[in-house]
């Protein structure tokens, strides 16, 4: 008998994961018996939020990842017992992984290390360069978009800082813009955070330019 979990694309042959703090349910891959069966779930790493005796399912919530952010070991069993007190017992292993949070983080100018709100486009004879830094956490991944305006996702390597330049989207009012950065775990759960900015056009306008959109470049490292 295998135990399954309600985790999309869990596979029951393979230890299951999830994220601490999580809840989730587990089910056998057989429906219980008559009466005369009698079950009991028992785990490791996890703590059940209803009756643990109940054969066709149980709720649970991981426990914790690893104090340096590594996913630490888990497990659930379920023992089925016959009238005759014979029982066997059916056990499966998993790993539970930190769980991402929403990640704070400033931004600034090239040549600066203070934070700053608001920015000025490439409309003028000069160009500005901005970076938006975090402070990375073991086990995660980062994704910086810009969203509704050019969103841009990153792939790959963690990225804890993230440069940006801007074309033409300011106006001499100020335009709002929002920046947004997802942490995300290595089982691909998440938790996005979001800050809004004022892009003006660059000093000095060149003729034409003024309050024109155009698009935000992210290179980010």
């Amino acid at each position: 008998m295998f135990i399954g979990t309600d985790r999309p694309g869990d596979d029951p042959g393979s230890p299951f994961v999830v994220t601490s703090g999580g809840s989730y349910s587990a089910a056998p891959s057989l429906p219980p018996r008559g009466a005369a069966f009698t079950y009991q779930w028992q785990g490791n790493n996890v703590s059940f939020n209803g009756p643990t005796t109940d054969g066709a399912s149980v709720s649970f919530t991981a426990g914790n990842n690893a104090p340096d952010g590594s996913p630490s070991a888990a497990a659930i069993s379920l023992t089925e017992v016959n009238g005759a007190g014979d029982s066997v017992t059916s056990t499966r292993g998993g790993l539970v992984y930190p769980s991402p949070v929403i990640p704070p983080f400033t931004v600034t100018k090239q040549g600066s290390l203070t934070p700053i709100d608001k920015f000025s486009d490439s409309s003028g004879d000069a160009s500005y360069t901005y970076t938006a830094t975090l402070t990375p956490r073991p086990g995660m991944q980062y994704f910086w978009t810009v969203p509704g305006n050019n969103s841009l996702s990153l792939s790959g390597a963690q990225s804890e800082t993230c440069s940006f330049t801007f074309g033409t989207n300011g106006s001499a009012e100020g335009n709002r813009v929002m920046i947004q950065v997802q942490e995300l775990n290595a089982i691909g759960d998440s938790a996005s955070g979001r800050d809004g900015y004022t892009v003006y056009s660059g000093p000095p306008v060149k003729r034409g330019e003024e309050g024109r959109l155009g698009r935000i470049g992210f290179v980010c490292n």
